[in-house]
């Protein structure tokens, strides 16, 4: 019995298309050009931003640092450092009152030209926009250590103070002062502190004999500048976004016009393409598009419709061969009037059972047929009712073994080999046989050559069969004994 498959429609596979490696190309191409062009903009706004303020800075400290009374402020270091003015600034922190500070440098003769250094500084620094603060460090290190690894130090002189409190304060060095070296140039450093965003630049003063006196230090605000930066930073991913999908929706268009659709039109025309033997171009549906233009895409057009005429070309070729030699297998396998398999078909299957019977996986039974009365019925009545008899007896065999081979091994000779669902129903199969035999006989309501009958003989394979000549050889033998009772019992 066969099985339709044509009916099974194929499970359809989801794809990454073409059309979806195309867009995401170009979707990560434009994204990643506008991220570089907007990370590099940042970078270089970036670099050129703090570039200025850092010169500025440094320029303003160098400025300043050539401005700086550089005796005065050595002598008063040296006085902001001595115990005696430590125990009054501590005395004056403890009562909260500065003017003993004010006092103490009169008296050393020092307040006049520190409120003259201290005014000058603080007009500098209100006069220079950006200026966040100017101080001057009392830069200390230990003897013998590398410039650089103190870890406290004291203002001088600072622009922020109004009043005395910070004068000969320590203060432990804070992070950006790392590895200054005051008798080096020093690059300006940029950090975010508790002030926020600050620019710092260091400048050294020297006296005229080339002594190192003190550090000018220059802060320049940033807070500003760092949110202006962030809202820049913004406004070119916005911009850069808008131009994104911008270059994105004209991409899509244009791909989707010069490759998408058209290699969806060849899709769909070769999806239709059916070249069934002995056709033509028309009604193969050979693919048809209208390709504009004249790119690799309807040079791939013009070849996929060379190439399925040639096909058509092929398959009539083909088809016509198979034919032919199809049609001269069957005959040379077929019986010529039942229809069934003949005796070399019968002889090719008895080989493959031999190979299942050596493989062990051998369950098949044989039932040998003999048509009874033929040559009566050919010497009364001619023998083309002969081979009407002929193909009634055979036409029951094939109605009650729907699932087995049947084959004419002789003139009236009949073999089938259960197999299946026949071999699994054999009993009932075999006397379903005999009973349909029997009724045709006794049937008196038609020919006489109508009146069908044959002799049976069935065997199993058992495991002590060496071959299937051995089944058929009982099934035969089975068969001659049936006859004998068909005979015994006056059928001729």
């Amino acid at each position: 019995m066969s099985v339709n498959d044509d009916n099974n429609e194929p499970r359809k596979v989801r794809h990454f298309t073409i059309a979806r490696k195309i867009f995401l190309f170009v979707f990560a191409t434009v994204l990643l050009t506008a991220a570089s062009v907007c990370i590099i903009s940042y970078i270089i706004n970036v670099q050129q931003i703090d570039s200025y303020y850092k010169r500025l800075a440094d320029n303003t400290a160098h400025n300043y640092a050539y401005m700086v009374d550089s005796e005065f402020i050595d002598m008063l270091d040296d006085e902001l450092m001595s115990p005696e003015y430590q125990e009054v600034r501590q005395s004056a922190e403890n009562n909260s009152d500065y003017q003993l500070i004010n006092e103490y440098l009169w008296s050393k003769g020092l307040g006049s030209q520190l409120e003259t250094e201290r005014a000058n500084l603080i007009h500098y620094v209100q006069n220079m926009s950006d200026i966040h603060r100017i101080y001057l460090v009392s830069w200390n290190e230990a003897e013998g250590q590398p410039a650089g690894t103190g870890t406290e130090d004291f203002i001088i002189i600072d622009s922020e103070a109004m009043s005395y409190q910070s004068m000969g304060s320590y203060f432990n060095r804070p992070g950006e002062f790392a590895g200054i070296d005051p008798f080096e140039e020093n690059t300006p450093v940029i950090t975010d502190g508790e002030h926020g965003w600050i620019c710092t630049a260091f400048a050294p003063v020297f006296d005229r004999y080339g002594n190192f006196v003190c550090l000018v230090v220059c802060e320049l605000g940033m807070e500003s500048v760092m949110e202006q930066r962030m809202l820049n930073l913004m406004y070119t991913a916005a911009g850069a976004g808008i131009c994104i999908a911008f270059v994105l929706v004209i991409a899509f268009i244009y791909i989707n016009s010069i490759v998408v659709t058209p290699l969806k039109k060849l899709t769909h025309e070769m999806r239709k393409f059916d070249p069934g033997g002995h056709t033509d171009p028309e009604t193969a549906e050979i693919i048809n598009v209208d390709i504009k233009g004249h790119d690799e895409i309807r040079e791939i057009y013009d070849e996929l419709r060379s190439m399925q005429i040639r096909i058509i070309d092929y398959i009539n070729e083909v088809t016509d061969i198979t034919t032919a030699k199809e049609i001269a297998e069957r005959n040379a396998y077929r019986d010529g009037l039942t229809g069934t398999g003949n005796k070399a078909s019968y002889e090719q299957k008895m080989k493959e059972l031999d190979e299942a019977i050596g493989s062990g996986i051998a369950e098949f039974a044989i039932v040998m047929v003999d048509v009874n009365d033929l040559k009566s019925t050919n010497d009364r009545y001619g023998h083309s009712a002969g081979d009407i008899y002929i193909k009634g007896c055979c036409r029951i065999i094939c109605e009650v073994f729907k699932h087995s081979p049947v084959y004419r091994i002789g003139g009236d000779e009949f073999v089938a080999v259960l197999i299946g669902d026949d071999y699994v129903n054999r009993d009932s199969k075999i006397l379903e046989l005999h009973e349909t035999y029997d009724r045709c006989r006794s049937d008196m309501s038609v020919k006489p050559w109508q009146r069908y009958s044959a002799a049976l003989g069935v065997a199993e394979y058992t495991d002590g069969d060496r071959d299937a000549d051995a089944v058929f050889n009982r099934a035969d033998g089975l068969m001659y004994i049936n006859k004998m009772q068909i005979k015994g019992g006056g059928q001729k």
